[in-house]
């Protein structure tokens, strides 16, 4: 690949992921959303520095969203077992309905956009680059 390819590719991915996050459903901020998902995906032994880092985003902000999101109900706080002082995470019944319903939202959008707009090799193509994407995205090699 070269890097003009690269960009491409990159400004398609980009193109996809913000129409992707414009199907939010609102019920919630986005950034409330996406740490949901972080907590969904890390199971039952999530720390906030876990989102924090797989986010992106500070500590004190990953507190900001866990007060809001229990304040709301929709996740949950408990003792670390293994390490006093530090919290696990989990997701209420509230918290994993809520982010099923975006998901899925955003699940229709696309199968609908997919059914409109691709021809069904086209839709197949996009399967199969759905899991070369995720060996891209877990690829520990150097930029170099």
């Amino acid at each position: 690949m070269n890097f003009d390819q690269a960009r491409t590719v990159r400004e398609g991915l980009m193109s996809l992921h913000r129409r992707l996050r414009a199907e939010h459903l609102g019920e919630v901020s986005l950034t409330l959303i996406l740490v949901l998902g972080v907590i969904d995906r890390r199971g039952a032994r999530t720390h906030p520095s876990d989102i924090a880092g797989e986010l992106g985003i500070a500590r004190s902000n990953v507190a900001v969203a866990l007060r809001e999101l229990t304040e709301a109900g929709l996740v949950v706080a408990g003792d670390d077992p293994e390490d006093g002082r530090r919290k696990l995470l989990r997701l209420t019944p509230r918290g994993k309905a809520l982010l099923k319903r975006d998901r899925e939202r955003r699940e229709a959008w696309l199968v609908s956009a997919a059914g409109d707009e691709l021809s069904p090799d086209e839709r197949e193509t996009l399967v199969r680059a759905a899991d070369i994407m995720r060996r891209l995205a877990d690829w520990k090699g150097t930029d170099r």
